[in-house]
């Protein structure tokens, strides 16, 4: 998803909606990607939940910082 938002982002904008659309795209599955990220975390680690969704929010913070 995160991909065909910023392909329709650069594919142009012929229509004043479809950056919008891109946009909406494009969060939509950044969000599912993070939160399947943190369902994961914490599945590897079942006897510390806290540690499994700690530590992906790290690493999606650090990535952040790294990218700004």
């Amino acid at each position: 998803m995160m991909g065909l938002g910023l392909a329709s982002l650069a594919a142009g904008s012929w229509t004043p909606i479809l950056p919008f659309l891109a946009m909406g795209v494009f969060g939509a599955g950044y969000i599912i990607s993070c939160g399947a990220l943190l369902f994961w975390g914490i599945t590897l680690f079942p006897e510390r939940s806290d540690l499994g969704l700690g530590l992906p929010f790290w690493m999606i913070a650090v990535r952040e910082a790294l990218h700004a």
